[in-house]
């Protein structure tokens, strides 16, 4: 198993911890998930618009909520208010 060329970039704030990667495609979706398991990764939130296969992840315990928004642009307001109701309700420790 190939592991990707980049580091993924882990940040800290408050007591939470997030994973920050490259958009994962369907070729390369078991390096990822070799990667949020060796950080510990519960969630993935989806914010690019390319799709991948959200099973492997799913069947690796990782759950996936997509919020999804157009690339080069700000996240709309409901995204926003989306991601902080999620990081509540799930009391999540690390997102990717």
């Amino acid at each position: 198993m190939s592991v990707p060329t980049y580091a993924p970039a882990e940040i800290r704030y408050k007591g939470y911890r997030f994973l920050i990667t490259m958009k994962p495609t369907n070729a390369n979706i078991s390096e990822y998930i070799h990667q949020m398991k060796a950080h510990n990764v519960k969630a993935v939130v989806k914010l690019c618009e390319e799709g991948y296969e959200f099973k492997k992840l799913n069947d690796n315990g990782i759950a996936v909520l997509d919020l999804s928004f157009s690339d080069g642009k700000s996240p709309p307001d409901s995204i926003i208010d989306e991601w902080f109701k999620v990081i509540v309700r799930l009391n999540l420790k690390v997102i990717c």
